[in-house]
């Protein structure tokens, strides 16, 4: 008998390579998490005497606000070019703008070049809230789409402690070689990744994409498969009526309206303040640890309440985990604006010291578990696929705007009003995004891409 041979494509196909491709093409989480997390350890050491670059505090705005502009200015390339050229490339593309930006890290010697690699920084990271949960849920199958959508969510948080363990424990420099290698081992593996099925059929290359679904599938027989998500792929209109189809179509205006207000809610949740300023927030909070030691700890913390919150996607449901993240989180926010006010009236609190550490830690729990996971794997599911790449820009665009939002509201709330003020309106928004979810949202766990887009043109079950 003839040995099998060594063969990659045998090794890695059926829900190995799903899994496989997942992981690969959520690296770049990863790069975008330590942007994210960036500030946090890496802006007091450029506001330290010691620091080889001149940057004032007048400088900390552009510099944290910046990334999100570049989120921002990324979103409609990236819907186009998910569409244009397939989501792999688009993917690549991403990547490689995520490089040039460590490379500036690298040799910046003004702030000027800080920000410009910060606004490149969040060209790059928008391909996560946009083109890969898209390439991943058109991947994956049924049975393992919220697991494996939720990967990016979870390669995110790890990027936040990659950037603070590095940040507060080595010099600066190792965190930007560490984030450009990172990025290149995605350049290297990807290439070799399937394209999704569904942009081929897009494409109208009907026995490309069936080649490439055997390879997913692990099985010669994808016909059904294949048939299905023609339905849904092809015999779209992919002119100006698509784009206004979004808006005049009932389930496509439901599924818009959800997206947005959920991608809103990602960062009105205080998520991307606490997490660029967790530092800063921390030490106004308590001095019972150090904010650097604070700040890897909750970074731990929410990266084990993103797989926990992964692993109950597919069996608790993404609705009622959105419910449970929405009020949770609000509360958490009240807590901690509620410390906030007692400490800044002169109340003796040394005895609740320990509340705005279970509060933070809480906050990271019940957002990162349900809120920071899965608004963009839901809006992966829920439009049509000839809509998926839009109705993501759409909802990346506010993600977008929230953020910025959300830091200006911090930075001039703490200003002119308090430190608290900025937390009692992250809480009361929260309050209203768990209500929406409770009226709004569908359940879309173990459904297929086709059963998903038909929920929305349906009244939501109160269950």
């Amino acid at each position: 008998m003839e040995p099998h041979k060594f063969s990659f494509k045998r090794i890695c196909s059926g829900r190995r390579l799903q899994a496989f491709a997942s992981i690969i093409a959520a690296l770049n989480a990863v790069s975008d998490g330590m942007h994210i997390g960036w500030s946090s350890p890496i802006i007091p050491r450029l506001l330290s005497p010691s620091s080889p670059i001149p940057v004032t505090r007048e400088d900390v705005p552009w510099l944290e606000n910046s990334y999100m502009v570049g989120v921002l200015v990324a979103v409609i390339p990236l819907a186009y070019l998910s569409d244009q050229i397939g989501r792999k490339m688009t993917i690549l593309v991403a990547c490689v703008i995520q490089l040039s930006a460590w490379v500036l890290f690298i040799f910046a010697t003004t702030p000027t070049a800080l920000i410009i690699a910060r606004l490149l920084a969040g060209i790059g990271g928008q391909v996560n809230y946009i083109t890969t949960p898209v390439y991943v849920t058109e991947i994956s199958d049924k049975g393992i789409r919220g697991r494996l959508g939720s990967i990016v969510f979870i390669m995110g948080p790890i990027g936040i402690l990659t950037v603070y363990a590095l940040g507060a424990y080595t010099a600066t420099i190792n965190t930007y070689i560490f984030g450009a290698a990172l990025v290149v081992i995605i350049l290297l593996i990807f290439p070799m990744m399937p394209e999704s099925p569904y942009y081929l059929l897009l494409k109208d290359k009907k026995e490309e994409a069936r080649t490439q679904l055997m390879r997913l599938r692990s099985v010669e027989n994808v016909d059904e498969e294949i048939d299905d998500m023609i339905i849904v792929a092809c015999g779209v209109d992919m002119s100006i009526k698509r784009f206004i189809s979004i808006f005049t179509a009932k389930g496509n205006l439901k599924a818009l309206i959800i997206t947005m207000v959920l991608n809103a809610s990602n960062n009105f949740s205080g998520f991307i303040v606490l997490m660029m300023n967790m530092e800063t927030i921390f030490s106004e909070l308590t001095a019972n640890i150090s904010a650097s030691t604070f700040g890897v700890l909750i970074a731990v913390v929410v990266i084990i309440s993103s797989l926990i919150g992964a692993s109950l996607l597919d069996c608790l449901g993404r609705r009622m985990l959105l419910i449970l993240s929405c009020f949770l989180t609000s509360a958490f926010l009240m807590f901690i604006a509620i410390y906030l006010t007692a400490k800044g009236n002169g109340w003796d609190l040394t005895h609740f010291s320990w509340v705005p550490i279970v509060a933070i830690v809480g906050h990271g729990v019940t957002q990162k578990g349900g809120i920071g996971l899965i608004p963009i794997l839901l809006s992966a599911e829920i439009f049509p696929r000839n809509l998926t790449a839009m109705g993501c820009a759409f909802g990346s665009m506010l993600y977008s705007v929230s953020g910025i939002a959300s830091l200006l509201i911090y930075q001039y709330a703490n200003a002119y009003i308090g430190v608290n003020a900025p937390f009692y309106i992250f809480g009361a928004y929260m309050l209203f995004a768990g209500t929406f979810c409770v009226f709004m949202v569908p359940e879309t766990k173990k459904k297929s891409l086709h059963e998903t887009q038909e929920l929305c043109n349906q009244k939501v079950p109160m269950e």
